[in-house]
């Protein structure tokens, strides 16, 4: 089989009430719809647990795949609950609710080709309006692969907040890339992690770990 490093992180978040997570189910740039980028169980979101803080968290391979599919998967928080949105889309939340990330590994395949910048764009005005969304940053930049020698893809990503149903402050960091193909600027894949505004540290190296870690066999 052959290794290739697919599509890492960026995960499209929708709004509309995702059990306490990234705006759920909102329809993407392309029309297809996904669920939030990280969604929390709709619980707690309370300031008695703690900052994320990844360096304190076990990473365990994870894969998902349909038959006579490339399978895709990456490194996940060990004891985070999968659930699987499509055949080719994950969610992985945190047993307290408050975390979750989630991995799309073949965005590009329900769509024309778009760049990284282009698929912000979509999502932002996708979003634009809706529960007090507010765009924090966007950056550009790289992150080095755990799978092919130290290449690194190319990445754009948005950090953003929401109000959830519940009318707290979810943070979700939003990542595109491409996962096959380094030194691309095409958003094939898609990572991103919600929690709260101040998990922003520890999520986005839980991004970063999700994105480094990122294949696809085929």
């Amino acid at each position: 089989m052959k290794l290739s490093i697919a599509k890492a992180i960026g995960v499209t978040v929708a709004l509309a009430g995702l059990s306490g997570g990234a705006i759920a189910a909102a329809t993407t740039a392309n029309g297809a719809t996904t669920s939030g980028a990280g969604t929390t169980a709709s619980a707690v979101t309370t300031a008695s647990v703690p900052a994320l803080d990844a360096g304190k968290l076990s990473f365990v391979r994870q894969g998902w795949s349909k038959s006579g599919v490339a399978r895709t998967g990456t490194e996940v928080p060990k004891g985070w609950t999968k659930a699987l949105l499509s055949w080719d889309e994950a969610q992985f939340r945190s047993p307290n609710g408050v975390w979750n990330l989630r991995v799309h590994g073949f965005r590009g395949h329900h769509q024309p080709p778009q760049t990284t910048a282009a698929a912000v764009n979509a999502k932002i005005k996708a979003l634009k309006g809706k529960n007090n969304f507010r765009v924090l940053s966007i950056v550009t930049g790289v992150t080095k692969t755990m799978v092919l020698h130290g290449q690194a893809y190319n990445t754009r990503t948005m950090t953003y907040t929401y109000t959830d149903a519940k009318g707290n402050t979810r943070l979700v960091i939003d990542r595109f890339f491409n996962g096959s193909g380094v030194g691309s600027n095409i958003a094939s894949d898609e990572i991103a992690a919600a929690g709260r505004v101040q998990d922003r540290v520890g999520l986005h190296k839980l991004v970063d770990r999700a994105t480094g870690a990122f294949y696809v066999v085929g």
